[in-house]
């Protein structure tokens, strides 16, 4: 039976999602991607049996999900298949204080990979998460501006990706030394001039490959408590890229886990990166020194304006993950000798 609603009724799917946490056996068949794996995750860690994740197979489900181009599909056999649209995965599980990072991590994700604003039922979650330590500002689009100095908070923007800026220590130091600040200095010390005048600088940066307004740099950022969402999607892809699944259900279990995950993404993300895209007949050939296809498919999406699966190139061998190619047996990084 299928249920083709324009509005799906998310409590139904949600009383089905929760009465699989009774199966003795439960397999979840699932695509290769951070909010199906952190969904997946949260369903296991509610499980009273076994539980087991299968990113090829789809025979023996007992719940599939599905992310296409049209939207997402979560299939119940023998209940029915429910068509989400847009809506993330994660915000199906309900909310609680020790699963909010994870589904916002989740939400986040999904929205900037596929480049839209967060759907009303996600928006709902994101209100309805405000008693649980989540606050909502309208503010600069950039990582963690509450605890990392300005300069690499502008150095860490992925998204939006800042044409010299992005990666370059050198110049995200100067450009604050520019606004009369220096390497300390947080966003909030600044005064409406100087923000006025940061917004007009990555606007100019942006203009280097789009057109852009300040609705692209201004944005409702979600925090909790000392974590930024935005951050997290960065630091999850990074880990998904180089560690496979398992860091990021250890995430979903045991949420502080996330501070090292963070740690991690900060560690080479501050040494200074870049990224020097090909745009080729069938993929992004990437070479950069920050080698996580994920985060460099963020940068291409932005550039290019078309998704295509990425390759990092080192040492004229290339490197790829199961998101862009599922057929790859290993989870993490990988060597790639094909790619016709």
């Amino acid at each position: 039976m299928e249920n083709f609603l324009t509005d799906p009724n998310y409590e139904v799917i949600r009383r089905n999602v929760i009465g699989l946490t009774q199966n003795e056996n439960l397999k979840i068949c699932l695509p290769f991607d951070l909010d199906s794996i952190i969904f997946s995750g949260l369903l296991m860690k509610y499980s009273s049996g076994n539980a087991y994740l299968s990113f090829s197979s789809t025979e023996g489900c007992d719940l599939l999900l599905r992310n296409e181009a049209s939207g997402r599909w979560i299939e119940f056999p023998n209940i029915g298949k429910y068509f989400l649209g847009k809506t993330s995965f994660s915000s199906l599980f309900s909310l609680s204080v020790n699963d909010i990072l994870p589904i916002l991590t989740g939400m986040m994700t999904s929205a900037i990979q596929e480049r839209r604003q967060l759907t009303e039922t996600e928006k709902k979650m994101v209100e309805s998460s405000q008693s649980l330590g989540v606050s909502v500002e309208n503010s600069f689009k950039i990582p963690n501006y509450k605890q990392l100095p300005l300069f690499v908070s502008i150095m860490l923007s992925i998204d939006p990706y800042l044409p010299e800026l992005t990666g370059n220590r050198e110049n995200s130091i100067k450009l604050v030394k520019e606004l009369g600040e220096n390497e300390t200095s947080k966003l909030e010390e600044l005064n409406e001039t100087q923000r006025n005048t940061l917004a007009f600088r990555m606007l100019a940066s942006m203009s280097k490959y789009r057109q852009a307004t300040s609705e692209d740099i201004i944005v409702s950022r979600i925090f909790l408590m000392e974590y930024d969402i935005l951050e997290m999607a960065f630091a999850s892809l990074l880990s998904l890229d180089f560690h496979g699944p398992n860091r990021i259900l250890e995430m979903v279990f045991n949420p502080s886990f996330a501070e090292t995950m963070i740690d991690e993404f900060r560690s080479h993300a501050m040494k200074g990166f870049f990224f020097d895209i090909r745009d080729e007949k069938n993929v992004y050939k990437v070479e950069t020194n920050l080698k996580s296809p994920q985060l460099a498919h963020l940068i291409a999406l932005q550039q290019k304006g078309k998704s295509k699966p990425v390759v990092i190139v080192d040492g004229g061998k290339m490197f790829s993950t199961k998101f862009f190619f599922p057929q790859l047996k290993s989870n993490g990084l990988m060597r790639i000798d094909n790619v016709n």
